[in-house]
């Protein structure tokens, strides 16, 4: 283990492991040669270890990310990139082999509707990865009782102390609904949406309070307590990842993706992933 706390989490819980760590073996583990991969939410980065980004991002064979956020063009690894809501993807049926959601489901107004497209997208025995904090930790407990202003001032406090710097934060920061955030709504959404074999796991987080070492302390011996049943459902995490069942279809209509919404001209291969579903449609009786 390494990193300026390593000692710390030595010292306080052995057993430690970050959840990111956790997601990253997830994508390891389910990007495989040649897929067609859907990232939602998708940031500016696939995950927070540059060396597993430029191997899956050699390993898939197309890496869509989409996101809301109209910086999106800043991302460090997708060349594939598209604006829109994830509750309405401009992608055809049965395009994508995996599909992932990472620190998203907690800003989903209307998480059924989304995870409704995510199936209507995915390819049969597709994965859908699902990477969110648990709104029973304390940490989403104030951040569910406090307004947006105060969450502003915190990443910009944290990130002070931190870094010694001070950034604005106003565009990465954004509305947060806890509609998809237990163990249990969770495995109920997906398998609604068409999803099995869904596995879940409660991940530890030790938040780092900007790093102030008694506090970071105090996060890992009350992360080590709860590191066990029932205390667990406090865990700040959870994972989860399911298999899309076959023949799974909603009745949504037929969209295409707008050049505009193409943030590079590497985008080519998004608009082959797109649209064109007039002729099965036709067949299937559907007008214009």
């Amino acid at each position: 283990m390494q990193g300026r706390n390593a000692s710390m989490i030595r010292r306080f819980f052995p057993a430690y492991r970050s959840p990111k760590r956790a997601y990253e073996a997830a994508l390891n583990r389910h990007v495989k040669a040649g897929a067609a991969w859907l990232d939602i939410g998708c940031g500016r980065t696939l995950s927070g270890d540059p060396e597993l980004n430029e191997e899956l991002t050699r390993r898939a064979g197309l890496i869509v990310g989409c996101d809301r956020d109209p910086h999106l063009g800043r991302h460090a690894t997708v060349r594939d990139l598209t604006l829109c809501d994830a509750g309405e993807l401009p992608f055809q049926d049965d395009t994508f082999d995996l599909v992932t959601a990472s620190m998203v489901a907690e800003h989903l107004r209307d998480p059924q509707k989304v995870f409704a497209e995510v199936a209507r997208v995915s390819r049969s025995n597709a994965t859908f990865i699902v990477f969110t904090p648990n709104k029973w930790n304390y940490a989403m407990l104030v951040a569910r009782a406090t307004p947006y202003a105060f969450h502003l001032l915190y990443k910009r406090l944290t990130y002070f102390l931190n870094r010694g710097e001070w950034q604005s934060f106003e565009d990465d920061v954004f509305p947060t609904y806890y509609r998809a955030n237990t163990v249990g709504r969770l495995r109920q959404l997906m398998t609604q949406a068409g999803f099995e074999d869904v596995r879940l796991e409660r991940l530890s987080l030790a938040h780092s309070f900007g790093f102030v070492r008694p506090l970071y302390a105090l996060s890992l011996l009350f992360e080590r307590l709860i590191d066990r049943w029932p205390l667990d459902v406090l865990k700040a995490d959870i994972l989860a990842v399911g298999v899309k069942r076959p023949a799974v279809h909603t009745a949504n209509p037929v969209r295409t993706l707008e050049p505009a919404r193409l943030i590079r001209e590497q985008g080519v291969a998004v608009a082959e992933a797109v649209s064109a579903r007039k002729g099965r449609r036709a067949a299937a009786g559907g007008g214009q």
